[in-house]
């Protein structure tokens, strides 16, 4: 995406519970919502009476960033200032438009049983974003591409595969000699990953050491 837009845009309205509800309108009682709430808490020091009007699935990425001590500036972030910094040209494989209907797309119930499926067993899910750091680290893109569309559920279409294939389609547009691209490292893999797009498009594609 192109962050001077967001920014520029209002980035934090795309956060936000539609309708102004918050997450404990999401939940069938105030009880249960306690429930969750003091289990991610006391497990993960993430509060989310924080952030009550935000969408439950940025809430994961803020739980996600606590376990993984991510306290740093996010991936994205570091990039689009470093070459503002430089005064390199830049821009996004997807637009705010993309992104923003993508997150109207996913139900709000099935964000919120997200949460509640992490506030049942923390410690289950603690272990499993651990792994998916070690094989980040161990650039297992194969086993984090599978991981990563099991993870998805009923939305590894939206959330993936169709993004693979626009993403795809924009960097075989890009007409610059030399040019820099990065990507989640889930949308790389598989037969409909983005390499594999850009194989089946007459690029050549191989890994650097």
């Amino acid at each position: 995406m192109n962050l001077d837009v967001i920014n520029e845009q209002g980035y934090a309205g795309m956060n936000l519970i539609p309708g102004g509800d918050s997450l404990v309108d999401l939940f069938s009682s105030v009880k249960k919502y306690e429930k969750v709430r003091q289990s991610i808490l006391q497990s993960f020091n993430v509060d989310i009476d924080e952030f009550l009007h935000v969408r439950p699935l940025l809430i994961q990425h803020i739980i996600d960033r606590q376990i993984s001590g991510g306290d740093g500036q996010v991936m994205d972030y570091a990039l689009w200032n470093f070459c503002r910094n430089n005064k390199i040209p830049s821009d996004g494989l997807e637009t705010l438009k993309d992104q923003f209907d993508i997150l109207e797309s996913i139900d709000l119930n099935y964000q919120i049983s997200i949460l509640k499926t992490i506030a049942r067993n923390t410690s289950r899910y603690r272990k499993y974003i651990r792994k998916m750091i070690q094989l980040y680290n161990a650039q297992n893109i194969v086993v984090l591409f599978k991981k990563g569309m099991k993870s998805c559920g009923a939305y590894r279409q939206l959330l993936i595969l169709d993004r693979n294939n626009r993403m795809a389609e924009k960097i075989m547009n890009i007409k610059t000699e030399t040019t820099f691209i990065s990507v989640g490292v889930g949308h790389l893999s598989g037969n409909k990953g983005i390499l594999a797009h850009l194989k089946r498009a007459g690029a050549k594609v191989k890994p650097l050491h």
